[in-house]
């Protein structure tokens, strides 16, 4: 016997039947280090909830519970134990049984000990398989898992069919592939939710995958298996249903963009197209149908923009922009949209004398004008930049952008506050908004609303008698000792010992 091999369990209500399989297989040969025995159903249940079984060598008739009551058992309690039924009566009608509820062999007694040695081989091969596949398609969903990430995070410039290969799907031109983008909260159970898909889809013949690209959001892919292939109808209406039932039991934000795959298509633009249609709650888009709507579609008239702005109305332009963008644009328009922005957005600043390095002052400036072509939400940031300077007053705008800055982190102080939802909030690009928070107030975002909470905590100290816990979560702080810390490396003093001392 070798030490690491699988384990069986040899069960018959006749005690030399189980001695003579125990003494008379070869075991190692089918690398087995363990025999369980057990003489009837009650006895076999209870090792198998206790142990860990591979293989079960069982008679069929049994007193009480025959050996397929335990098969059944093992089946409803989800095991994996390879089944190999033994019986002295040639009864088709077991072996039908049998093999109805997944029995892997079937051997009529009495047989060679030979005979069932070559069973347990076959067994023993069986599960290795099995294992070395589970083993396989673990470490291909990591690898899955990666590159879809990597999608999101940098609108990857190469085809989608290229993509689809390198994670292991072929995907022939004119075949459909739904991209979806999901925010799920963090008390819901994703596996239920790919359960859900693939319940949808998997009739279909659709492969499904669900991978998660950051805190909250998820990205479903769901293309064709094989010659398997789902009419467009039908994957609108199920990606609709599912996406409704998705929002009523579980509140979760989804888009999905569905299309026809084309040769050489781009897979950022999918992509785009995608965050596109979350961005503005969409739902469901057929692509097809939106990028053939999109090209028919007209730009807006950057010359009356022109003159909207010479007469300092940004805000204006800004509500129109919004507008413009509240629809689907192809990645293709929007290129064209960015180019001739640039250049009236030029033209009017040249026009009103304003210098470009007041407009572009830092490197965060110049980055957010170059990555206005990729997104729409990108876009609408570097349409709110470049309008702010046109308002009737850029020192009114400016205030006004730093006045919603502080009211949203005074009305939010007792929330983590990061930096990514305050600059969505009042619609500005984070590193721009950080940027211009410090040139105005001298000092940088995270130290200003560390010290507001600290000024809130303090007050709460010294006029309330609420715990120094309960005011850490009023603040923001979730773990006690870290908001501890950080009160006393602002105040040089301790919570409880501040409480104490006398009022300024």
């Amino acid at each position: 016997m070798i030490e690491e091999g699988l384990n069986v369990l040899v069960v018959d209500d006749q005690a030399s039947v189980v001695e003579g399989i125990l003494s008379g297989v070869d075991w190692e040969s089918a690398n087995v280090s363990t025999a369980y025995k057990a003489s009837n159903a009650f006895e076999a249940k209870s090792i198998l909830a206790s142990e860990r079984v591979d293989i079960v060598l069982c008679d069929i008739e049994m007193p009480v519970e025959s050996g397929l009551d335990v098969l059944r058992y093992t089946r409803e309690m989800k095991m994996d134990a390879v089944f190999i039924l033994l019986t002295a009566h040639a009864d088709v009608s077991y072996a039908i049984e049998a093999l109805r509820h997944g029995s892997f062999d079937y051997i009529l007694q009495p047989a060679p000990y030979a005979e069932i040695t070559r069973a347990l081989i076959r067994a023993a091969g069986k599960i290795a398989g099995e294992k070395s596949q589970k083993s396989f398609m673990l470490e291909r969903e990591k690898a899955v898992e990666a590159l879809m990430r990597g999608w999101f995070s940098d609108l990857p410039d190469q085809s989608l069919e290229d993509a689809l290969l390198m994670l292991g799907v072929p995907v022939t031109p004119g075949k459909l592939v739904c991209i979806a983008r999901i925010h799920v909260e963090p008390d819901v159970c994703t596996q239920q939710l790919i359960h859900q898909a693939k319940e949808a889809f998997s009739r279909y013949g659709q492969t499904v995958y669900l991978t998660k690209i950051r805190k909250s959001d998820f990205c479903l892919l769901i293309c064709p298996q094989g010659q398997y292939e789902c009419a467009k109808d039908k994957a609108l209406s199920e990606m609709e249903k599912l996406l409704a039932a998705w929002q009523n039991a579980y509140s979760v934000q989804a888009s999905c963009c569905l299309s026809a795959l084309k040769p050489n298509q781009n897979l950022s633009h999918s992509l785009e197209a995608v965050n596109m249609a979350f961005l503005s709650k969409q739902g469901v888009l057929d692509a097809d149908l939106a990028a053939a709507t999109a090209c028919e579609s007209k730009l807006p008239d950057m010359l009356s923009w022109r003159s909207i702005l010479a007469e300092g109305d940004g805000s204006e332009v800004l509500r129109q922009a919004e507008e413009f963008f509240a629809n689907y644009v192809s990645p293709k328009s929007l290129k064209r949209f960015y180019h001739s922005f640039l250049q009236m957005s030029s033209l009017a600043l040249e026009q009103a004398g304003i210098p470009l390095d007041t407009v572009y002052p830092n490197d965060e400036a110049f980055q957010l004008s170059l990555k206005a072509q990729s997104s729409a939400q990108d876009a609408l940031a570097f349409i709110r930049h470049i309008t702010g300077f046109f308002n009737k007053s850029e020192l009114q705008s400016q205030s006004s952008q730093l006045r919603q800055i502080i009211r949203y982190v005074h009305e939010n102080l007792d929330s983590e506050l990061r930096r990514e939802t305050i600059a969505e909030a009042v619609f500005l690009h984070p590193n721009y908004m950080s940027s211009f928070f410090k040139q105005e107030m001298g000092i940088s975002l995270k130290e200003f609303i560390t010290g507001e909470k600290m000024k809130l905590a303090r007050t709460l100290l010294r006029t309330t008698s609420l715990s120094v816990s309960v005011i850490a979560q009023k603040t923001g702080y979730s773990n006690f000792s870290h908001f501890s810390q950080v009160y006393k490396r602002y105040f040089d003093v301790s919570p409880a010992s501040d409480r104490e001392a006398p009022s300024d």
